[in-house]
């Protein structure tokens, strides 16, 4: 199984917002509420417009998002949708694994990847519905540390952050 990253480009919007459908609809059943599920199409076009090269960004400090979709060999299987705030602070503002791959190693494989590509930040941070357990277990387990919560659509979100 081999894992890789691409950043979105603006013809692979359809293909991102079909990736997050299959990787949030079970979240968004549960919840009735998901954010990262059926996104309007301009505005994840809108997101992946967004990139460009992460050292003229360093140079600019300047809020960006980072659009990759997840590969397994070449099955689109995940999306990680970053912003990057000041240099400073790498948000995940969605990682998806689609159903029938997740708890294979590829979230783990993608947060390493986030510290790796923006390791010019100081700390990752993002949040997750503080009563699905998995997530809770799974960003501890890779290093992340509860540092409050909030409300958010309507559902109570745990935030976590992992310095780098």
């Amino acid at each position: 199984m081999a894992i890789r990253f691409r950043l979105a480009e603006e013809e692979d919007t359809v293909l991102v917002i079909s990736v997050q459908n299959q990787a949030f609809f079970e979240d968004y059943k549960r919840f009735g509420v998901c954010p990262s599920y059926n996104r309007d199409y301009e505005q994840m076009r809108w997101i992946i417009n967004q990139k460009q090269n992460r050292k003229d960004n360093a140079a600019k400090k300047e809020n960006r998002y980072y659009d990759y979709l997840i590969y397994e060999d070449d099955l689109p299987v995940g999306n990680i949708i970053i912003k990057v705030r000041d240099n400073v602070e790498c948000h995940v503002s969605s990682l998806g694994i689609i159903t029938q791959k997740q708890k294979l190693g590829i979230g783990t494989k993608a947060l390493e990847f986030i510290e790796k590509e923006f390791s010019y930040c100081d700390v990752i941070t993002l949040d997750t519905p503080a009563d699905k357990e998995e997530n809770l277990i799974f960003y501890l387990k890779n290093g992340f540390e509860v540092v409050g919560e909030v409300k958010a659509c309507n559902m109570w979100c745990t935030l976590f952050q992992k310095r780098i």
